[in-house]
């Protein structure tokens, strides 16, 4: 028979400034006496020791009065949808002061093998509602670490479409609703959320320009709505329509006040629009993405000639060092294929 052997534990009461007692545990008494000390150094400085907010709490009152103020629909339902499917089923149980820098370690490890984009916002979040916790003397320090740093790809990293790609793109599309979606993206650049709520009203064939005036988000249920403006101020602008595009969508037959509607005529949700591209996916036979295209349309503007500032414009980037980004990449694999082909030559 196997006796079980109970660890003991030293105690402590520590009276609380609300009068009620608090007991600090340790395995030997040098813990215990760190323990201590450090609640009475928090109690010193005026942290609530009492304090038993969840993360969960605490977070969901602070996004509605303060985080999702100003902000659009879509962005609104892409946080609270990180803060469920990666920041609460690691700490959004736990009790605030109970959060240790382990979890948040172990928050970026479960999203390691995603964009930076979606990193940087995670870790975003945990910092800002950790540091509104210390503000308000729930915590004594935040548990992100300032070295703490998102990894992973920007979208503007990604590899732009080789001529081949594109080829083999638009044919797996061909004589498929899906078909337009990619030429147009190739010969525009358009977000994925302003080509779903391109009208026909905005292709302007007199000046040879698209206007982008407005976009598609989706709701909290994933409904796609259409929303004046664009993804950044910036992204209100009119994009130069070349000849092969303007008699492409001269031929097109109008079914609809959207340029690319769904099957009833009415604004193609983004859920839906992924579901069909990842269809488009397993007929070309290789894996690409919306943005990508977009990469594409920004790389060859660089090709012909056209300045930093040029391409900013078009693109509709808020911030120039997006553009610069892209510039960065698209110079370094030129550089890189020039390299190539000089050492081969060399030895001609």
């Amino acid at each position: 028979m196997q006796v079980a052997i109970m660890k003991k534990y030293l105690t402590k009461a520590i009276k609380l400034p609300n009068g009620k007692r608090k007991y600090i545990r340790g395995k030997t008494q040098e813990e215990l006496d760190k323990k201590v000390d450090a609640l009475k150094r928090e109690m010193l400085l005026g942290i609530d020791v009492s304090d038993e907010t969840k993360f969960r709490d605490y977070t969901d009152q602070w996004f509605k009065t303060t985080r999702s103020v100003g902000l659009n629909t879509r962005t609104v339902s892409r946080l609270e949808g990180l803060l469920k499917n990666y920041i609460y089923p690691v700490i959004g149980d736990m009790k605030l002061r109970d959060i240790r820098p382990a979890h948040i370690r172990a928050i970026m490890s479960k999203v390691s093998g995603k964009c930076h984009g979606l990193q940087s916002t995670v870790l975003s979040l945990l910092t800002n509602a950790f540091n509104l916790a210390v503000d308000d003397n729930i915590i004594l320090r935040s548990p992100v670490s300032p070295t703490t740093k998102a990894k992973g790809k920007t979208e503007d990293e990604a590899e732009p479409l080789t001529p081949e790609q594109e080829e083999a793109l638009l044919s797996a599309a061909q004589g498929k609703p899906i078909y337009s979606a990619v030429f147009i993206l190739l010969h525009t650049g358009l977000r994925r959320g302003e080509l779903l709520g391109l009208m026909w009203t905005d292709i302007d064939y007199e000046e040879h320009v698209i206007h982008v005036r407005r976009h598609v988000v989706p709701d909290k249920s994933g409904a796609p709505i259409l929303e004046a403006g664009a993804k950044t101020d910036a992204g209100v602008r009119d994009v130069p329509m070349p000849d092969v595009l303007a008699a492409y969508l001269k031929g097109m037959t109008m079914q609809s006040v959207y340029v690319f509607p769904n099957s009833k005529g009415e604004l193609y949700s983004t859920s839906a629009f992924s579901s069909v591209w990842k269809t488009l996916d397993e007929h070309a036979g290789f894996h690409t993405h919306p943005h990508q295209l977009r990469h594409t349309y920004a790389t060859k503007l660089f090709e012909s000639g056209l300045d930093i500032k040029q391409v900013q414009y078009v693109m509709g980037h808020a911030d120039p060092n997006i553009t610069l980004k892209t510039y960065t990449h698209y110079r370094d694999t030129v550089r890189k294929q020039s390299t190539i082909q000089q050492v081969r030559e060399a030895f001609v």
